[in-house]
């Protein structure tokens, strides 16, 4: 279910992992909220997200922490690293039914990530990329958190769609007159 941490058939970012040096650089910085079941972990992954030019919005441990942060900051995507038991899954649920964002699973989420998938997740960093050392586990992080960000941006695209549609719809009645006495023009 989890996709290598090393090889893909896109050019772009197999340019950028045949060079050990080289982070993903998109055209604006990635932003993620972190969510891991220790601090020693988050400030692992944390470290590791910002050596790849990963901008991290926060650090969460706890499903209502994540949740706030997610909703609150707004993040392109989340990078879970939480056991599905200790929590994992209900913060795939939440936020996706909150403020949906792209969630990429690594670590413990990894290791059981059919049931997150099925949850609403919707990548995943193989189970034993980090074994290859940081600066690989940094660039497959990077790389899956960069894909993620096409999605955040159809997201927030097809939000703004839905408010505009409802603010049409508040301001017309159902054959597309203005309710509005004042917007005679319409």
């Amino acid at each position: 279910a989890c996709r290598s941490g090393v090889v893909t058939g896109r050019s772009r970012v197999t340019s950028s992992l045949q060079d050990a040096g080289a982070p993903v650089e998109p055209a604006r910085p990635v932003s993620a909220v972190v969510v891991a079941g220790t601090h020693v972990r988050l400030a692992r992954l944390g470290s590791l997200l910002e050596a790849a030019g990963i901008e991290v919005l926060g650090l969460a441990k706890t499903v209502d922490e994540a949740v706030d942060l997610v909703c609150s900051r707004t993040p392109d995507t989340v990078l879970l690293d939480l056991a599905l038991a200790a929590g994992g899954l209900d913060v795939v649920e939440r936020v996706m039914a909150n403020c949906a964002t792209p969630i990429v699973l690594t670590g413990a989420a990894a290791e059981s990530a059919a049931e997150a998938l099925s949850a609403g997740a919707v990548d995943c960093v193989a189970p034993g990329t980090e074994s290859l050392g940081p600066a690989v586990y940094s660039r497959a992080l990077a790389r899956h958190l960069a894909d993620m960000k096409d999605l955040a941006a159809d997201r927030i695209e097809d939000r703004r769609n839905i408010i505009e549609i409802r603010l049409w719809r508040a301001d017309h009645d159902g054959q597309g007159r203005s309710l509005r006495p004042d917007d005679t023009a319409r």
